[in-house]
């Protein structure tokens, strides 16, 4: 790779040159959805045109871009155009806090969750298992989109809008494009720059591997917390969001919720999220929480206190729930209670919170 394709890769923009070349044919594409489905892109014969879009979950552009996706399929169905998303994306390769601008990862499970709760009105398929099609179109980033005329000959290549203005229309790329072929006219626009997320190729997992490698080897600390200490946690003075847990080694999931709270620490801490653990068992058993702790790779704060002495942060707990703990709390920067719960740790809802929380930063 040449020193501008570096810099250009460290970016995140990609000329869609070294993509397909005009009036070149679409490569075909067997693929699984998430719907169960195997997809063949000659399902698609009978549009006048067909929109092949690489997308991913965790990419912030292409979240920035699903709706007017969304929009475009909607409103041109009726016109002849079908529309194709494809995850290009291996999970395996994705580093931790790559996935922090988003509640869901690059799977295919994930993917059926983020195509349900938006209710995509196409078909979402995922070439990360072998990445072919994904090689074969020379996508680089997503969001990438590709269009192809009744022939499925490449008609348009690049971003669908301007990133830095995506409510400008005269910036919206691909529905010119769309809009000009409807018209029997050329786009004026015919390959264009992407901008986005790098593509995660499975070569790219030593580097994941490698990141989960240096995550074990982090320093675990477990302090003694009083009242006083309490309070100060309770008051983030610290200014950032703050997810505390209050737990005890006689809870039956505490090692599965540990384990889950330090790998959602690990993907949201370089945004600003702040993890504190409160064990209430007290100093006697200092050493047993340590070694929990250790185990599950907790490297936040952590605190250990006598139960008697967290009552600066009791209001965490829900009303839900018969046990003492676990509890946890999920703190604003003002230090507002923004999330609280007692029915046991759902990763999923725990992380679409802390994006919202994240989210009010801005």
């Amino acid at each position: 790779m040449n020193r501008i394709r570096f810099l250009l890769a460290i970016a995140g923009l990609w000329s869609s040159a070294f993509a397909l070349d005009n009036q070149e044919d679409m490569p075909p594409f067997r693929l699984p959805g998430v719907d169960g489905l195997i997809y063949n892109s000659t399902d698609f014969r009978k549009s006048e045109l067909l929109v092949i879009v690489f997308l991913s979950n965790h990419c912030p552009t292409s979240q920035i871009f699903q709706h007017r996706i969304i929009r475009l399929a909607k409103e041109y169905r009726n016109k002849g155009l079908a529309v194709v998303a494809i995850s290009p994306n291996d999970p395996e390769a994705i580093l931790p806090d790559e996935l922090s601008s988003s509640a869901l990862g690059d799977t295919l499970p994930e993917m059926a969750l983020r195509a349900r709760e938006l209710q995509y009105p196409f078909p979402y398929l995922y070439d990360g298992k072998t990445q072919e099609v994904a090689k074969a179109y020379g996508v680089r980033v997503t969001p990438h989109a590709f269009l192809f005329d009744k022939k499925r000959k490449l008609r348009y290549s690049g971003r669908i809008g301007d990133p830095k203005n995506p409510d400008r229309e005269d910036r919206e790329e691909l529905r010119i494009a769309i809009n000009s072929l409807n018209h029997g006219i050329e786009p004026a626009v015919v390959r264009g720059l992407v901008f986005g997320n790098s593509i995660k190729w499975i070569k790219d997992r030593i580097i994941a591997e490698k990141t989960r490698e240096r995550f074990a080897r982090e320093s675990v600390y477990l302090k003694t917390a009083n009242i006083r200490t309490l309070k100060f946690v309770r008051r983030n003075d610290s200014k950032l969001p703050k997810l505390i847990y209050v737990w005890s080694n006689q809870d039956k999931n505490n090692r599965q919720e540990l384990l889950q709270l330090a790998a959602i620490h690990k993907i949201y801490r370089k945004r600003g999220l702040k993890l504190v653990t409160i064990c209430v068992d007290g100093n006697d058993f200092t050493d047993v929480a340590k070694k929990l702790l250790i185990e599950t790779q907790s490297s936040g704060t952590n605190y250990i206190c006598s139960g008697t002495e967290i009552s600066p942060v009791v209001e965490l707990r829900a009303e839900e729930g018969l046990e003492t703990t676990p509890f946890l709390g999920l703190l604003t920067s003002e230090a507002k209670i923004f999330y609280r719960s007692t029915k046991g740790l759902e990763p999923l809802t725990i992380k679409q919170h802390i994006i919202e929380v994240l989210n009010l930063k801005k």
